[in-house]
């Protein structure tokens, strides 16, 4: 699985009814998913369980030998050519079972144009210092990729890119990474404010809406909008995102106000974070942006004003 949501998702093998998967509430921002089988047909179902529930997700099957060889990496060998298809999300990984604790060397080799960046998504990764993991663009290393870069996203300028992975000698710590490669074009402009949408206020509730949903065709690439916040004297209120339908690791949904004091809008494991906002970010924005690729429905965030006295609440202060 490389992105979207959806309620549940089942999978099964066609030729072996012991062998299935079920997860419930898929995220990509926070999920990894593989589903492997040894038979030559495999099913995958979405289920919603919830009215009005948005579900999309994209995909890719990868045939490959599993096996001890030392270059039997997933698409070990091959390359992909994003001048030719540049809406491809190329998912590489050394394994898509357990992890390894043996020599293997592996390569992979991406193409991109003069109007485009390599884009590499770390969605998880657990190397070792005897590991190396190395990206090099037009024969200079450009990238040591390490486990403190789980949950990064990373552009490279270049044409022509090679990606090796080498274990040097057997050790104890079991190595596995999965990454996501793919090309974004540059901007010829500016940012666009298409699909920006303007708050919507409830002066009953002391509650604005904030969102960019678009549930048929999702936001475009390279988009910005902001959206101006007013908090009255003598209020506070709670920021929080109600739909996180964006890609995460890569879309920023920030506050930004001061002396471009920039706060980070997010969820934690599946789950929102909440926001108090005080009157010293009156006039500051909420500003999402959106890089050139991996486009889903958007955000919808709320802020609900209080007077000074609120009711205890996790939260994070701004």
């Amino acid at each position: 699985m490389l992105n979207g949501a959806a309620d549940i998702l089942l999978f099964s093998d066609d030729n072996n009814n012991q062998n299935t998967k079920n997860v419930e509430k898929y995220n990509s921002n926070f999920d990894i998913v593989t589903f492997t089988t040894f038979s030559n047909s495999l099913s995958l179902k979405l289920n919603t369980t919830s009215q009005g529930t948005w579900s999309a997700f994209q995909a890719a099957i990868v045939t490959y030998v599993d096996g001890s060889d030392l270059n039997s990496c997933p698409l070990a060998g091959e390359s992909f050519d994003f001048v030719e298809n540049s809406e491809q999300i190329i998912p590489i990984s050394n394994t898509f079972g357990s992890g390894e604790y043996d020599y293997k060397k592996c390569s992979w080799f991406f193409e991109t144009n003069s109007f485009q960046q390599l884009k590499v998504v770390v969605q998880s990764i657990q190397i070792a210092d005897e590991v190396e993991l190395i990206l090099n663009a037009d024969e200079k290393m450009v990238k040591n990729f390490t486990s403190s870069d789980i949950s990064q996203v990373f552009y490279f300028n270049g044409t022509s890119f090679n990606l090796t992975y080498e274990y040097k000698f057997a050790n104890t710590t079991e190595i596995k990474f999965f990454l996501l490669v793919s090309a974004i074009t540059l901007p010829s402009e500016n940012y666009t404010t298409d699909g920006c949408q303007l708050p919507e206020f409830n002066d009953t509730l002391s509650k604005t809406i904030y969102t960019n949903i678009d549930y048929n065709i999702g936001y475009p690439a390279y988009q910005k909008c902001k959206n101006l916040i007013n908090i009255p004297r003598n209020f506070e209120g709670i920021l929080s995102i109600t739909e996180y339908l964006f890609e995460g690791c890569c879309d920023k949904l920030s506050v930004i106000y001061g002396t471009n004091i920039v706060q980070p809008i997010g969820w934690d494991n599946k789950y929102p974070n909440f926001y108090t906002i005080n009157r010293d970010v009156d006039g500051g924005e909420l500003v999402f942006v959106s890089d050139g690729n991996t486009q889903s429905a958007g955000f919808t965030a709320e802020l609900q004003l209080y007077g000074n006295n609120i009711s205890p609440l996790k939260r994070t202060y701004i």
